[in-house]
């Protein structure tokens, strides 16, 4: 299997391009990581890298695009945009005090929570029902019980 995104730095900053779903990206991004950066083990026995504040500041905008792509009348999409929106913002206080080239403070919490977390949504968001889908089948129901 050829890999589906293109991650590079380009003159010191992060660009990703490709195609695949969200699950697929985190792991391209989390493989791209590992592999130029130390790396430290989550109680679960997964591996996770030890990026630097910039990189997971980049990181988070790289997620933010993948967000605005979702289906915007996708079930549960406000509450894993509230999640998300909590999750960069915990990354930009956590990034203060920081020279960006130092260890991000919680690369467990990003790589392993946050970033997990909406990239599973997004990967299934497309396959949920919408609300008007939900509202029709919530009334058909109620047509055949009365």
């Amino acid at each position: 299997m050829y890999p589906r995104h293109t991650i590079r730095l380009v003159d010191g900053v992060l660009v990703v391009d490709g195609t695949g779903d969200a699950v697929e990206l985190w792991s391209a991004l989390r493989a791209f990581f590992l592999e130029r950066r130390p790396y430290a083990w989550a109680n679960s026995g997964m591996r996770y890298p030890e990026t630097s504040t910039l990189e997971v500041l980049e990181a988070c905008t790289v997620f933010d695009r993948e967000l605005a792509r979702a289906p915007r009348d996708a079930i549960g999409l406000e509450t894993e945009a509230v999640h998300w929106l909590r999750a960069t913002r915990r990354a930009e206080l956590l990034a203060r005090g920081h020279q960006i080239d130092d260890p991000y403070p919680d690369n467990e919490g990003f790589w392993l929570r946050d970033t997990k977390r909406l990239v599973v949504y997004l990967a299934i968001a497309r396959d949920l029902p919408t609300r008007a889908q939900m509202i029709k089948e919530l009334v058909e129901r109620s047509r055949r019980s009365s």
